[in-house]
């Protein structure tokens, strides 16, 4: 699954594990990952399972995602149904025990 995702300025996501493998490539925008600074052209391989530490950004931009079942775990991608959405679900209706 590919997802292109825009982040607004000043959006911080604290840490997030995930069981899937993930491609992220920076169109736009400059991101602190776990205080590491990735800028536009930057490619972030994420293997299965993995720990996305603290994400802040304070520009905004534009991030190409493609998510496939982790290899070794099989897990999942769960952006499907979640950003290509007309409305946000309330938080009670996600899935979050990963």
């Amino acid at each position: 699954m590919r997802v292109s995702y825009g982040w607004s300025p000043g959006r911080i996501i604290r840490f997030t594990i995930m069981t899937s493998a993930q491609v992220w490539y920076i169109l736009s925008g400059e991101f602190r990952i776990d205080d590491k600074l990735y800028t536009p052209g930057t490619m972030i391989f994420h293997p299965d399972p993995h720990f996305e530490g603290k994400f802040e950004t304070a520009t905004g931009g534009e991030i190409v995602i493609v998510q496939y079942p982790g290899p070794t775990t099989g897990g999942r991608p769960i952006y499907a149904g979640r950003f290509n959405m007309e409305q946000r679900r309330d938080i009670a209706e996600e899935r979050t025990d990963l």
